[in-house]
């Protein structure tokens, strides 16, 4: 079992026998859907698994405060391996507004695919990463019944909310304009956050902290940032926006990655036609 103070990161779990599958997740960029423009600073999976590593090791104070059996070294794992199950999905990444707009039959239907590939990976891989199941550990984070796959998930969402507010304030109009076909729930308007609140009852002291990200979220004007907003410099990058959930995980991600996570937020992969 992983100490806390060791390191972990795709490149480890690669080492322990998942060979390739660090160039699968790069494969599967997020925001796939075609209810959007092309983002300017796309993510894909690998990178969206560590910001939320970073996320949960910049937050570990918070969390152990008020969570205090919360498996730091077990979440810090999950949150690497969580998406591994959309590398063998047809449809990759599927986007939480896409998914509040299914209906129950394509649900299942996802839900299927789902455990599918979480069957596909069992057989694939090794059956235990950094010392947890790995299969246990996908099905954890299907399932949402513990701290920490409530926590992870919560983040997950938060990181999804900042991406977009990252687009938005570069003035990606493209991006954003897709969204108003999505029942009027764009990310950027936090409405699912709120949910999250009230659903994930495990980590209730958590939302109780004040803590920026689970602050009352500051709804941005739309249709300001897309007039003024401008693609980031490396200096640009360093401002603050006052915009809370936003700068807390800029900021983190800006810290804990360098000049690896200075070069995702502010290198523009797609351009706007």
């Amino acid at each position: 079992m992983l100490n806390v103070l060791d390191g972990i990161d795709h490149e480890f779990i690669e080492s322990q026998g998942f060979i390739g599958r660090k160039e699968a997740l790069r494969r599967i960029k997020r925001w796939n859907t075609p209810v959007v423009g092309p983002p300017y600073y796309s993510h894909d999976l690998e990178m969206h698994g560590t910001e939320l590593l970073y996320l949960i090791e910049e937050l570990t104070p918070v969390i152990l405060s008020a969570l205090p059996s919360f498996d730091l070294e077990r979440a810090r794992v999950l949150a690497l391996v969580h998406d591994d199950p959309e590398t063998e999905s047809e449809r990759g990444d599927v986007v939480f507004s896409v998914k509040l707009n299914m209906s129950d039959d394509e649900k299942r239907i996802l839900e299927a695919e789902e455990e599918k590939a979480i069957g596909t990976l069992g057989k694939k891989w090794p059956s235990k990463v950094a010392g947890f199941d790995y299969v246990g550990l996908l099905h954890e984070a299907k399932n949402k019944q513990t701290v920490e796959s409530q926590l992870l998930s919560y983040l997950d969402k938060y990181s999804a909310l900042c991406e977009s507010l990252h687009e938005l304030f570069a003035g990606n109009s493209a991006f954003h304009k897709g969204w108003q076909t999505e029942r009027n729930r764009p990310p950027v308007a936090g409405t699912n956050m709120a949910d999250l609140i009230s659903k994930y009852t495990l980590i209730a002291p958590f939302f109780q902290t004040g803590h920026a990200v689970v602050a009352p979220y500051q709804k941005p004007d739309v249709a300001h940032f897309l007039e003024v907003g401008r693609p980031y410099t490396k200096d640009s990058i360093l401002f603050p926006t006052g915009f809370k959930h936003y700068d807390f995980w800029k900021f983190t991600i800006l810290k804990r990655g360098r000049e690896e996570a200075l070069r995702w937020l502010t290198e523009q992969r797609e351009f706007a036609t």
